[in-house]
């Protein structure tokens, strides 16, 4: 997930849309081998097979969402090129998929 700097033109998520409760998993918890955090990973993987994985306090995860920033503006800047500019590095795909 990127920073929430990115999400601040946004408006919030509407209270009366139902959504999943999630758990949220602390990497950096995980990273200091704590039991009730991998406890929970699994419980939660077993249960619902989802989770929220929190990126904060981790220096390998703090350092994935500096990069998911960098490349959500990099697909921005790319969005707004003309149509002529982006068609000039469209990539064809294979005729022979399988066999």
């Amino acid at each position: 997930m990127a920073s929430s700097a990115g999400f601040s033109h946004y408006p919030a998520f509407p209270a009366d849309v139902p959504s999943a409760q999630l758990s949220r998993i602390s990497l950096s918890k995980l990273f200091a081998d704590d039991v009730n955090e991998a406890k929970a990973l699994f419980e939660s993987c077993r249960s619902v097979g989802f989770f929220l994985l929190d990126l904060s306090e981790n220096d390998a995860g703090e350092a994935l969402v500096r990069d998911i920033d960098v490349l959500l503006e990099l697909a921005q800047l790319t969005m707004a090129l003309p149509e002529e500019e982006k068609m000039k590095y469209h990539a064809k795909p294979p005729q022979k998929l399988f066999g």
